[in-house]
C-alpha cells in the first residue's frame, strides 16, 4: 500500500465533522469511499444521454450507482444489518484492496475515512495500516436510524451490529489510536492534535477551537 493510513468511524460518530476539521487544520483531506474504486458511470453511459429523457437517465444512474456501492459489491454478512444501512459497510478482499491502492491511496494528499467493520478478514487486510478509530456508545447513535422507515424496522438488529462494531475495534495495538467521540467533542484541540501526530500529518490549529458540527445522518453513507 502506498498510503497505509486510515480513519475508521463507527457510524454516527461525526464522520463529516472530522472531515471538516481536516479541511480546516490538516495538510491532507479525508476521503470517504462509497463506490467501488475507478467506477465512472457517466463515462460508461454517456452515449445514452442524447437518446434518453432525463427521467430515464436518472433511473439508470440510480440503479447502477447502488450496484457499485461497496455494500453491494463486497457484502458483509457478519454485519448484515449495518451492511443494509451504509454504503461502505463491506468485506474487504484482494481485488478491492488492489483497486483502492491503485485508484485512491496513490494520492498522498488524502486519507481514507471509512465505516469498515471489524471482521476477521478486514483486520487482516488493515493490520499494517495506522488506524485512528473513532468509537461512540451505540445507545447514543441508534436514534438516528429511527428517522428512516426501513432502518426503523431493523433497529434492534442494527444496534446489535453497532455493539459488535464497537467491541471489535476496541482492542488497542501499536498501529491503532482509539478516540471516543464524546472526548473528541469535549477536548477537540487535544484529540485532533493526537490524531494528526499519530498519523504524522502536518497541521495548524488556533489555540482555541470548537469541533465542527455537521449532521448528515439522513444520507445513506
Amino acid at each position: 500500500m502506498n498510503n497505509n493510513k486510515i480513519i475508521i468511524n463507527i457510524p454516527g460518530s461525526g464522520s463529516y465533522s472530522l472531515e471538516e476539521a481536516f479541511k480546516r487544520y490538516a495538510s491532507i483531506k479525508c476521503y470517504h469511499l462509497i463506490h467501488y474504486p475507478n467506477f465512472d458511470f457517466f463515462k460508461s453511459y454517456q452515449h445514452l444521454f442524447v437518446k434518453l429523457k432525463f427521467k430515464d437517465i436518472f433511473l439508470k444512474f440510480y440503479k447502477n450507482a447502488n450496484q457499485e456501492k461497496l455494500n453491494y459489491t463486497n457484502k458483509c454478512h457478519e454485519f448484515y444489518y449495518l451492511n443494509q444501512a451504509h454504503g461502505d459497510i463491506c468485506s474487504l478482499d484482494q481485488s478491492l484492496m488492489h483497486a483502492i491502492d491503485k485508484n485512491v491511496l496513490i494520492n498522498k494528499k488524502i486519507i481514507l475515512q471509512q465505516h469498515f467493520p471489524p471482521t476477521k478478514i478486514n483486520k487482516i487486510f488493515l493490520k499494517n495500516f495506522k488506524k485512528v478509530i473513532i468509537l461512540r456508545e451505540p445507545k447514543k447513535i441508534i436514534k438516528k436510524y429511527k428517522k428512516d422507515k426501513f432502518k426503523k424496522m431493523i433497529i434492534k438488529e442494527i444496534e446489535k451490529d453497532l455493539l459488535k462494531f464497537c467491541k471489535g475495534w476496541s482492542k488497542k495495538d501499536k498501529n491503532s489510536l482509539i478516540i471516543r467521540f464524546d472526548d473528541l467533542i469535549r477536548k477537540p484541540r487535544y484529540n485532533l492534535e493526537n490524531i494528526f501526530n499519530f498519523l504524522n500529518i502536518k497541521y495548524k490549529m488556533p489555540s482555541k477551537l470548537s469541533f465542527p458540527h455537521l449532521n448528515k445522518s439522513n444520507l445513506n453513507y
